[in-house]
This record gives structure tokens, C-alpha cells and sequence, in this order.
């Protein structure tokens, strides 16, 4: 970590607090900057709050000059009349890893015992139950860091409410899966990563409810999203208004670190540019060292999808278009594929991977042989309802005719897909190549599945959640993009490549997505599968192969 020196930080004697054109017209309607209560709040958290991890643990935070500013925004206005907070709602913006927990938890702590309110009651949400357990368990870990708020507190981990006896507060970590309950009275809520939000229901459900509050507060603070339907970039843009000189809201503190008066959003952000760094990323040079960010770019830079995530992670760039996952360009940049009789001279093992699509739409096999270090061949099937390939040629514009024409996609008579003629091909390829393990999701799999058993096929169902395809989906992206994955330059699959969207979890597990991939993805998904099964058998070759599992996690 690299410290910083005084010279970095500025006194709150010298603090303007005028941002806006908002600003201004609070001073002329009854608003005061009172350094004392902003200095007050920035005084008692660095003086009471210490650092749970890093090379300062067990140390009293020293407040960065962007935590310090949004503290004293928080804290210092005041209405000149009756002395209460001017903020209601505040909105703060910024890239990852910058240490917004850590402002969150001292800024709970400080509001519970310091504030002033009678019976504070400070609720933490955000979307899972383990992005809200970061924010209480730091907090429970400034308690129990110092001997005079452990005396004020009593924690209860099991419900994650921590209570101050001193003042009878309660903080309450929430999560958007959590039972609505009536009667909340809150006095400050906090929505942790808002972005992540599944939906609207949390947010409505405290948005009006501290009416019998004084001075409440309701602080959002997140990363940039890639929704713009979300209520996240509902509060992103009105904060933009206010910064922009077109919004007066008196009530709302914008603080947004990225882009946000970029004509394009930061859509054509220079990546390299290390003042863009800076505006997006307060701690750098501080908590975030430059070198380190500047290896997570060169690393994101290896994938379309890795670049747009950075982007929007480290840049505080809104994705106005969720980027591919897949170098389709990696393709290209592969050798020339190898033929059967080249595989099976070679001794290489082969590995399946199918998906199953509804009966109107398209179904894909996918063969492949070789390794991890040299790469793999790869052979697609793929089948389509005949008159679904007329309808969409003409409609959708996409070329299911001349795949057709040209053998790279078989057509079944008729609406649907015929899914014994798909079964018998599967039995015929499978059986033709001596597959050692055929991976499928368990989506109509039951369809196929007895002739592929009794044809003594190692069928199995992958499942579908993030742990299981998470790996298997990063080394494709892997292999692509570094021109391992050969296929002859078949147009189906590279089509589905090209279209596929990848969705991530909190642990940055990745899987391929259909609701938000630009169309269809059926081959690059059965290719997955594949991957898979070359995964296991790689991995653990003695091992047997489970011939049926079902289910996901």
C-alpha cells in the first residue's frame, strides 16, 4: 500500500464545500456549511474507528481526501434555522476497491452513536445476504477494535444486528432477499452496491419510510451498472442533473467519481489515460497501487468482455451495451483443424457437449478432441426446424438458408425439432469416435438420454449454476482467444460465439447467458459442455465418469 503524505489532504479551514449550482441556491435559501459538525463527524470516526485488515489493522482510519469530502458534505450542511441535516438522500459513485465498506461502516457506527438521534435505527441493504454481512461485519470489527465502543455495544452475529446500548440504536444488515417488514423506522439507510439491486422491491420498500424522522438519510453508494432501466441509474442520472447545473434538488448530494459529463457516457473512454484512472479511481496511490491497476488493465484488455467489465468496474463507465464474452476473433487466429483420421491416429481422447433447445429452436453437438496446451478440434451438428430457418432468413436476416446450402446446419421437417433423428445422430457420432464423456444440460436431455445410455454412451448432465460452468466457460475464453480452438471456419458456431453475453456473480464466477446474448448461443453453449467434460476427465483421468446428475447449484 502506498501511504500518502500530508500534502495530499486539505484542512476543513480550507474546504469549499460550493460544488454546484445547487450549492448556491441552498446558501440563498437558508443553508449554512457548519465546518465544526462536518469536522465533528470526520474527527469521531478517526478517532474511534480502526482499520480490520491490511498493513494498518488495528490502526485508527485516516480518512482519504475522498471519504473526508463525503463526510463532510454528509454532515456539514445544516439548515440555519433549526440546525438538522440538509441531506436527505445522497448518491456517491465509484469504482471498486477504492474503500467504500470501509466509509459505509464508520459512517453506521458514527450515525449510532454520535449523531445525535433519538433511537437511531441504521439499516444496511444490498442485494445478497453476503455483500450485506461485509458492511456489519466490518462495522463489529470497529466495535470490538476499541475499548470504548465495545462498551456502548452489544452485537447479535445470528441476526446481524448490532445494537448501541448507549444511545439504543440498532444497525440491521439486510438483504433483497430478506422477508418485507411493516413498521420500519429507520433513521438512516444505506443501499450498498445499488446496482446489484434484483429489483425494485427493497428500494420502494424504505424509499418512503422514515416520514417520522427529523434528519433521515438515505445514502446509495455503487459502482457503475450496465441497466439503464435499473433504479440505480435512476439515481446515477438525477445526481448527473444536479452536478450538471440542471437539477436544484437542495435534498440530494451527487457525488459520482467516473465520467459523467462525457457527451457519450465514457462509452470512448481512453483506457490509458491515467487521468481517467484517477477521476474513477480517489484512492489510487493511495489503498489501490497504480502498477497493480495498471496489470488488471493489460489483463482485461486480452477480452472484449474483460475490457467492457473493466470499463464499467474500474472506470465507473454504465455499459450502454453488455459487450460479448468471447474473442469471435480468436477463431480466426487459429491453426488449420485437424482431420479424424489425424485425431484418431494421434490417440487423442474425444469429448462431447449438447444443447438442447426447445423444439423451435436450434440444437447443437459439438465434438471435440485434443488439449488444454495444444488446443482442441472442434466439429459442430446442429440442427433447426425447417420452417423455422425460412421464417427467421427472412425475418430475423439471419443466413439459416445458406447454412443449409452449404451443410454447416441440418434442417428437420416440419415446426419442430425431430428429436429422434437428433438422438440417432448423437448415438452415431458418439459411438463412431469412442467419446469417453458427453456433457449436456439437463434441459430435454430425458429426450435423448435412453438411447444414449443404451448405446453404453458416458452421457451426463452438467449443471447450471456459476460453480459448475464457471470454469469450463473461462478456459473457452482462454483457449479462443489465444487461437486454440480450431473449427474450420464453421459460420454456426463462430455466429453463436459471436453472440454470446456472459452473466457474473459476486465471486466473479462467470456463465454464459440467453436472456441477455444478442441471439442465439446454443453452439457456443454445447462447446462449453464440452469443455467440461475434457475438464473432469483431464483433470482426474482414473476416475470414473457419473453417468447421470442432475441438478444445480
Amino acid at each position: 500500500m502506498i501511504v500518502a503524505t500530508a500534502a495530499d489532504w486539505i484542512a476543513i479551514e480550507d474546504y469549499d464545500p460550493v460544488r454546484t449550482e445547487a450549492d448556491r441556491l441552498a446558501l440563498r435559501e437558508g443553508y449554512v456549511f457548519d465546518a465544526g459538525r462536518a469536522k465533528r463527524a470526520s474527527d469521531f470516526i478517526q478517532r474511534f474507528c480502526r482499520a480490520r485488515a491490511g498493513v494498518h489493522a488495528g490502526e485508527p482510519i485516516r480518512l482519504l481526501p475522498w471519504q473526508l469530502e463525503v463526510v463532510w458534505q454528509l454532515f456539514g450542511w445544516v439548515s440555519a434555522e433549526t440546525g438538522l441535516r440538509r441531506y436527505r438522500e445522497a448518491y456517491v459513485e465509484i469504482a471498486k476497491r477504492n474503500g467504500k465498506s470501509v466509509l459505509l461502516s464508520a459512517i453506521s457506527i458514527y450515525c449510532l452513536v454520535a449523531d445525535g438521534e433519538v433511537e437511531p435505527a441504521v439499516y444496511v441493504n444490498a442485494a445478497s445476504r453476503e455483500q450485506a454481512s461485509i458492511i456489519y461485519r466490518e462495522a463489529v470489527a470497529m466495535v470490538e477494535a476499541d475499548a470504548r465502543l465495545r462498551r456502548a455495544f452489544d452485537k447479535v452475529d445470528s441476526a446481524r444486528k448490532l445494537t448501541c446500548t448507549k444511545t439504543r440504536g440498532v444497525l440491521i444488515a439486510n438483504s433483497a432477499d430478506a422477508p418485507a417488514k411493516d413498521g420500519l423506522d429507520p433513521s438512516v439507510v444505506i443501499f450498498d452496491e445499488l446496482h446489484r439491486q434484483p429489483g425494485r422491491k427493497l428500494w420502494e420498500l424504505f424509499e418512503f419510510s422514515q416520514g417520522s424522522r427529523k434528519q433521515p438519510l438515505l445514502l446509495s453508494i455503487t459502482t457503475a451498472g450496465e441497466d439503464l432501466h435499473h433504479v440505480c441509474y435512476e439515481q446515477h442520472e438525477r445526481a448527473v442533473r444536479i452536478l450538471a447545473g440542471e437539477s436544484f434538488d437542495l435534498r440530494f448530494l451527487p457525488i459520482v467519481h467516473g465520467p459523467w459529463d462525457a457527451e457519450d457516457g465514457g462509452a470512448s473512454i481512453d483506457v490509458d489515460d491515467e487521468a481517467a484512472w484517477r477521476r474513477a479511481n480517489p484512492s489510487l496511490g493511495y489503498a489501490i497501487p497504480i502498477e497493480g491497476f495498471r496489470a488488471e488493465l493489460e489483463k482485461a484488455k486480452q477480452s472484449p468482455e474483460s475490457l467492457a467489465n473493466f470499463k464499467r468496474l474500474k472506470l465507473s463507465v454504465w455499459l450502454r451495451e453488455t459487450a460479448r464474452y468471447f474473442d469471435v476473433d480468436g477463431l480466426g487466429r487459429a491453426g488449420e483443424r485437424r482431420s479424424i483420421e489425424e485425431i484418431v491416429a494421434s490417440g487423442d481422447r474425444w469429448y462431447a457437449g449438447f444443447d438442447l433447445s426447445s423444439t423451435r429452436d436450434l440444437t447443437a453437438s459439438v465434438l471435440i478432441a485434443g488439449d488444454f496446451e495444444a488446443g482442441f478440434d472442434v466439429f459442430l451438428r446442429a440442427w433447426v426446424p425447417e420452417v423455422e430457418a425460412v421464417i427467421r432468413s427472412a425475418q430475423a436476416k439471419v443466413p439459416y438458408r445458406r447454412w443449409i446450402e452449404a451443410g454447416a446446419l441440418t434442417a428437420t421437417p416440419g415446426e419442430r425439432i425431430d428429436y429422434d433423428v437428433v438422438a440417432d445422430a448423437l448415438v452415431e457420432d458418439y459411438a463412431a469416435r469412442d467419446v469417453v464423456a458427453a456433457y449436456a444440460d439437463s434441459y430435454n436431455a430425458a429426450l435423448v438420454a435412453p438411447k444414449l445410455l443404451a448405446a453404453g454412451i458416458p452421457f451426463q448432465t452438467i449443471r447450471q449454476g456459476f460453480l459448475s460452468l464457471s470454469p469450463p466457460t473461462k478456459e473457452l475464453e482462454r483457449l479462443i482467444a489465444t487461437g486454440k480452438i480450431r473449427t474450420d471456419g464453421d459460420p454456426v458456431l463462430a455466429w453463436c460465439v459471436g453472440n454470446a453475453i456472459a452473466e457474473r456473480d459476486h465471486a466473479d464466477n462467470v456463465k454464459l447467458t440467453k436472456k441477455k446474448s444478442r441471439e442465439k448461443i446454443d453452439a457456443a453453449a454445447a462447446l462449453v459442455n464440452a469443455i467440461a467434460a475434457a475438464l473432469d476427465d483431464q483433470a482426474r483421468p482414473d476416475e470414473p465418469l457419473v453417468c447421470m446428475s442432475l441438478g444445480g447449484d
